[in-house]
């Protein structure tokens, strides 16, 4: 019953702001593998029940077929194909096909697909001038569908959850909240399995960080100023080894207008200390274990790859038969 131009503003009654929030929420929904969605469409609000998939390595969830609304820019253009033949720029912006809204790269693949071979006028933003440009799709008989030669993108192929917004506030308050949301999860029984399974510790923040800075110095930056921001808010537990715990010992000494027992205290922070030590110890097994795991799976996927490649070679280069 999911439409283009849905606007999901709820995950099981949970306030979601962005396309990140909503695959937080249907990560946490439970083991059930379905989620009540609070939509709005032409302004009258509804609910659906959807389900997800999990099929990948990480065992995470995913609504198949199901993408946010972007632009959609033009990467790249293939020589002599139908889009270089009609007049289409790199950088343009592609707003409809046959007077219909495009709604991001995706979608304009699909109606283009839909159209098939026929003539198509497409409504393309350049600059500040908007143009009207025909084309017609060019069947491709190794992937077996119409393409026009382009390569679209919409510009969120490598945002980063902790650099989705330009103003600095709105980004420090979405990195403290999604701190606290897993805290929520974590004390939720319902919620607790999924935050257990998927919570990272320093050799996913390790190998986070190499990954990001490898792309982009800036990415790195945001992804530290993240880090900074849970750790602050972790910080803060009122647990005896942090500082939270140094905050709810002066809160018991202002109340009973004592000090807490020196040996009471000694025993508290010592406990607690291995409790976290050993928990560290827990994340780091983990963290290499679903490294290896992936690694495992990248190599299978590699291996297909080529052993695919290596059957089509010989079944072109076979010797053509009576």
């Amino acid at each position: 019953g999911l439409r283009p131009g849905d606007q999901i503003q709820t995950v099981n009654g949970k306030k979601i702001g962005n396309w990140t929030d909503l695959q937080v929420e249907y990560q946490l929904a439970g083991e059930s593998g379905h989620a009540t969605f609070g939509l709005v469409r032409d302004k009258v609000s509804r609910e659906l029940e959807l389900s997800f998939q999990t099929n990948n390595v990480f065992e995470l969830r995913f609504l198949s077929g199901v993408y946010p609304v972007a632009t959609c820019v033009v990467s790249e253009i293939t020589t002599n194909s139908p889009a270089a033949l009609c007049g289409l720029w790199i950088n343009d912006e592609i707003q409809a096909v046959d007077e219909v809204q495009v709604l991001g790269s995706r979608h304009f693949s699909s109606l283009i697909k839909r159209n098939g071979g026929v003539p198509t006028e497409l409504t393309v933003k350049r600059g500040a001038e908007q143009l009207k440009l025909s084309v017609t799709p060019r069947y491709d008989e190794s992937l077996k569908r119409y393409l026009i030669g382009i390569v679209p993108g919409d510009g969120m192929e490598h945002v980063k959850a902790w650099m989705m917004y330009r103003d600095p506030w709105k980004q420090l308050k979405w990195d403290s909240m999604s701190v606290v949301r897993v805290l929520q999860a974590l004390g939720t029984p319902k919620e607790f399995k999924a935050v257990a399974k998927n919570v990272g510790g320093p050799v996913a923040i390790v190998l986070g960080l190499y990954d990001t800075v490898r792309y982009d110095v800036m990415g790195g930056l945001g992804f530290l100023r993240m880090i900074c921001v849970n750790l602050a808010i972790l910080n803060l537990l009122p647990l005896p080894v942090l500082d939270g715990g140094h905050i709810l010992f002066a809160l018991v000494e202002i109340i009973t207008r004592r000090k807490p027992h020196p040996k009471v205290v000694a025993v508290l922070v010592n406990g607690c200390a291995m409790l976290l030590i050993g928990l560290m110890a827990l994340l780091v097994y983990s963290d290499i274990a679903k490294r290896v795991k992936f690694n495992k799976a990248l190599h299978a996927m590699e291996r297909e790859a080529a052993a695919a490649e290596v059957d089509k070679t010989a079944e072109t280069n076979a010797p053509a038969r009576p």
